[in-house]
C-alpha cells in the first residue's frame, strides 16, 4: 500500500493559517497558505465558485508568502501548531478518566493561579510587548532549572516569586516536552519554537 502524505493546518509566527503536506519520514514536503490552497481547490473541484482569481493568480505567490514557505520547509518548528482534536480521549469511558477540572484544578486552584502567573512575568521577561507564549528557544534546561530551584525550596527567588512555584513551572514544562515527543504531539497551542 503507497503512503499518503500527511496533511495537517498550522499557524505561522504571524497568525497566517497553513496548509502543510508532510513526507513519510515527517518533513515537510509542501506549505502553503490555507486561503490559497484552499482557492486552488474551489476552482478544481467547484469551477470558480464566485472568485474572480484566474489560474494564473493562484499560481502565483507574493514575495512574503513564498519566504514563509521556503522557512517552514527547512524549519517546521518555526510554525506555530493548532491542538489537534485528539490531543484529548475521544473515547467516552476515557474523557471520564481524564477529569481536568475536579481532578487537577480543583484539587490544586492556587497552584495553578501561581504557575499562570509565572508564566506572565516570564512572557514579559523574555517576550516583551508579545501576545502570551512559551518561547521554547530561550530557555531548554527544564530539569537542571527544576533539581536548582528544588534545592531553594521554601524560599523566594531574588525576583520575589517562590522556588517552588519555578518548580511546578519546571516540571509542566518537561512533562508536556515530554509528552508531546512520546504521543508523537504537536507543541502546544501556546509554544512557538523560539
Amino acid at each position: 500500500m503507497a503512503y499518503m502524505a500527511k496533511r495537517t493546518t498550522h499557524k505561522s509566527p504571524k497568525g497566517t493559517k497553513l496548509y502543510a503536506v508532510r513526507e513519510k519520514s515527517g518533513k515537510f514536503k509542501d506549505v502553503q497558505s490555507y486561503k490559497r490552497k484552499h482557492g486552488v481547490w474551489l476552482a478544481k473541484n467547484v469551477g470558480d465558485g464566485g472568485l474572480a482569481k484566474t489560474p494564473k493568480a493562484f499560481r502565483a505567490m507574493d514575495a512574503a508568502e513564498a519566504a514563509l514557505s521556503r522557512k517552514t520547509m527547512d524549519d517546521p518548528l518555526s510554525l506555530t501548531f493548532e491542538a489537534p482534536k485528539t490531543r484529548l480521549p475521544t473515547d467516552k469511558q476515557a474523557r471520564k478518566e481524564t477529569p481536568i477540572a475536579s481532578g487537577c484544578l480543583d484539587y490544586f486552584p492556587d497552584a495553578c493561579a501561581a504557575v499562570a502567573n509565572l508564566s506572565w512575568v516570564g512572557n514579559e521577561q523574555h517576550n516583551p510587548g508579545q501576545q502570551m507564549h512559551w518561547a521554547r528557544g530561550k530557555s531548554t534546561d527544564e530539569a537542571d532549572c527544576l533539581i536548582r530551584h528544588f534545592m531553594e525550596r521554601g524560599t523566594d527567588d531574588t525576583d520575589g516569586i517562590p522556588h517552588t512555584v519555578k518548580v511546578a513551572w519546571r516540571a509542566l514544562a518537561m512533562l508536556q516536552k515530554e509528552l508531546e515527543e512520546r504521543h508523537n504531539l504537536p507543541i502546544s497551542r501556546g509554544s512557538r519554537s523560539s
